[in-house]
């Protein structure tokens, strides 16, 4: 259907509840439609920014005798200003706002004294313009808030407690995701979070962060989702005792919660005393942290027979490892709860993740959890002779070593299974092994 064979079709349906348009940018004649159809509640087009607990359910909104729109979803490539206008004149009955701008982005700053969104639960602003003045303005406006993401357009908004002074706590708040900004020196992000009391998910990259924390603080008490990918630690001067400093800061940042996931690829200074503080967490279930070039195999052993006693982990990754011993294989099929574990080389191009051949077949044969195995970079696998196996050589052994084990033959039709990678040298690069029992 044309645009203006659909558009004759919306004229002529004024009962019409919900709209979704995954092809055409709706903006251009958002105003228009919602004039033809008075009814409508529900408004998606050209969406890429749809929460999934979201995704293809529009009834908790359509089925209400409430007028006026509660849901806009908007991947907006031309008009800014009419969804602006929709926004503004149904801004006490949207329960859910999201807003993709492509090329023109809304200026947010002129916002601020306009809105007011009284049952607002959902805002998602992605690609618009906006000051941290003008974000703790329109903050104050979303009582009811529960989910926030922002991305702001072409600048990085700097967080300073002076702009977010005005900002008054969001206890409804259980779900934040900032990407595109940053802390001044003066803004701890422990002080951050303490406008957010209920905090459940946190996701913030990129960040330039002190690991100090402030003299007086919150603890975070109901985290239980946190991803801090690519943090550059801010130390004071030559500091000879980072890896301590960025322990107390997780300390500090989870040890009162109850977390259960914790993603923290590309942050360094992540050594031995922040293992053993994440290794005693007890919900934890899925752990991706990075290793410092401190972290010797000695640790690792302690860290996984912590983890295994204190936690409930399911899926653990660990990357910049460098080896994957015997011993660490064992240590590892003793955490009886984990069902997926990565591993993951170091970024150097030179970099070799060495394991052991004999490691990984005991693993195979002890652990009764574990479903998948991934090793992510340049593998050395060696034969009791030292000579580097090949893709189809590991698979054969390991069928032929693990019979409980339901693994395809390397040269039956299931070969994709396996999930062998090569890089430009034809030297292993990946293995993704899938585990099913036999029974």
């Amino acid at each position: 259907m044309d645009k203006l064979d659909k558009q004759d079709l919306l004229r002529r349906s004024p009962d019409l509840r919900c709209f979704i348009d995954d092809h055409d940018d709706i903006s251009t004649y958002l105003d228009s439609l919602v004039s033809w159809c008075p009814k409508l509640v529900c408004v998606e087009a050209n969406s890429c920014t749809r929460l999934e607990s979201q995704r293809d359910d529009h009834s908790v909104y359509v089925n209400t005798s409430t007028s006026g729109l509660r849901y806009i979803n908007m991947y907006n490539r031309s008009y800014p200003d009419q969804v602006a206008r929709q926004i503004v004149k149904n801004q006490s009955t949207l329960e859910y706002l999201s807003v993709f701008n492509d090329r023109h982005g809304y200026d947010w700053t002129r916002t601020p004294g306009l809105i007011r969104f009284s049952n607002l639960r959902t805002l998602i602003i992605v690609h618009n313009q906006f000051t941290a003045e003008s974000l703790a303005a329109m903050l104050n406006c979303c009582s009811l808030l529960e989910t926030l993401k922002l991305q702001p357009r072409h600048n990085v908004i700097s967080l300073d407690p002076a702009a977010l002074l005005p900002l008054r706590k969001m206890r409804k708040l259980r779900s934040l995701s900032c990407d595109g900004i940053t802390f001044s020196r003066n803004l701890s992000l422990l002080t951050f979070l303490e406008w957010f009391p209920a905090l459940e998910t946190l996701y913030i990259p990129m960040l330039y962060l002190s690991p100090n924390p402030p003299s007086n603080f919150e603890y975070p008490r109901k985290l239980k989702h946190v991803e801090l990918p690519d943090i550059v630690w801010e130390f004071d001067g030559i500091d000879n005792d980072k890896n301590a400093k960025v322990a107390r800061f997780f300390e500090c940042l989870l040890g009162r919660s109850k977390p259960e996931t914790i993603r923290l690829y590309e942050v360094p200074a992540v050594g031995y005393e922040s293992l053993l503080i994440l290794a005693a967490l007890p919900t934890l279930k899925y752990l991706d942290v990075q290793l410092d070039r401190t972290v010797e195999e000695k640790d690792l052993l302690q860290f996984a027979k912590i983890l295994g006693e204190s936690t409930v982990i399911e899926r653990l990754t660990i990357r910049s490892l460098a080896n994957l011993s015997f011993s660490m294989f064992d240590a590892l099929s003793g955490i009886h709860t984990l069902t997926y574990l990565s591993t993951e080389v170091g970024m150097s191009s030179h970099s070799l993740t060495h394991v052991s051949k004999d490691g990984l077949l005991h693993i195979l044969r002890k652990s009764s959890s574990l479903i998948s195995i991934t090793f992510n970079g340049d593998l050395d696998i060696r034969d009791e002779q030292g000579q580097i196996l090949e893709a189809y050589q590991i698979a054969e052994l390991v069928r032929q070593q693990t019979p409980h084990r339901k693994i395809p033959s390397a040269r039956s039709k299931y070969w994709n299974m396996w999930g062998f990678l090569f890089n430009n040298q034809k030297q292993l690069r990946n293995i993704a092994i899938q585990l099913v029992d036999s029974s």
